[in-house]
């Protein structure tokens, strides 16, 4: 995953759910400096695909899609950073 994401001028990390039972652990996507990244959701149904924008209360989450494959996940969200996030602040 990182050669693909360092490729794209982009950065990954995971984030390991608190509770494993209750969340799900979830890679974020983002470009240095921005205010907005990718979050792909790692459950048992798939994966799925989510743009964060703002802080707090004023936290925009909008759905990217859902797959099956983790690779077909990662394509999406490198295009949602490249297209310059979509969701509206």
């Amino acid at each position: 995953m990182v050669p693909c994401l360092e490729a794209e001028g982009l950065t990954g990390r995971l984030i390991e759910a608190a509770d494993p039972d209750v969340d799900d652990d979830q890679i974020e996507i983002f470009r240095d400096n921005a205010a907005a990244s990718v979050v792909i959701r790692i459950g048992r149904g798939g994966y799925h695909v989510s743009e964060l924008r703002g802080e707090g209360a004023a936290r925009v989450r909008a759905c990217r899609g859902s797959f099956l494959s983790l690779r077909k996940a990662i394509d999406r969200a490198i295009d949602v950073v490249k297209s310059g996030y979509l969701c509206s602040p």
